[in-house]
């Protein structure tokens, strides 16, 4: 029987995350919030990956980042795609290999969708608008 947890907050920024890491390590989640800084649509749990077919969509490009590299070994220099995946040195880093591994995951399970991901190396710069960017 799985163990259940009581998230208050559960559907704000904090609480959503930690509610997901929770019901992935397999527990049960109860989740209390008065919706002041968040919305009820939390809970739907809409998962982009799932909607793509049904919309017709059919790739998705992922931004993700160096970090998943993790720092590399001399005989892995310079970095190429090639390169072993490492454990992530930080949150940022661990979210990036987690929504990668989701992707994969999802398209070798049979998902008529295709991906490209793209691991991001110290982006700078801004456009030429100034519009965004820094």
């Amino acid at each position: 029987m799985k163990q259940t947890i009581l998230v208050t907050g559960g559907t704000g920024f904090i609480g959503s995350h930690t509610t997901v890491e929770l019901q992935q390590a397999g527990y049960e989640v109860v989740i209390v919030d008065n919706l002041s800084n968040s919305k009820i649509e939390v809970l739907d749990g809409i998962n982009l990956l799932e909607l793509m077919p049904k919309y017709n969509v059919k790739g998705i490009i992922f931004s993700s980042s160096c970090t998943v590299y993790g720092q590399p070994s001399k005989e892995n220099l310079p970095v190429t795609e090639e390169a072993p995946i490492q454990k992530a040195l930080s949150p940022y880093g661990n979210t990036k290999q987690i929504n990668e591994e989701i992707i994969a995951d999802y398209i070798h399970s049979g998902a008529p969708i295709k991906s490209i991901v793209l691991r991001y190396f110290n982006p700078i710069g801004a456009h030429p608008s100034a519009e965004i960017g820094e």
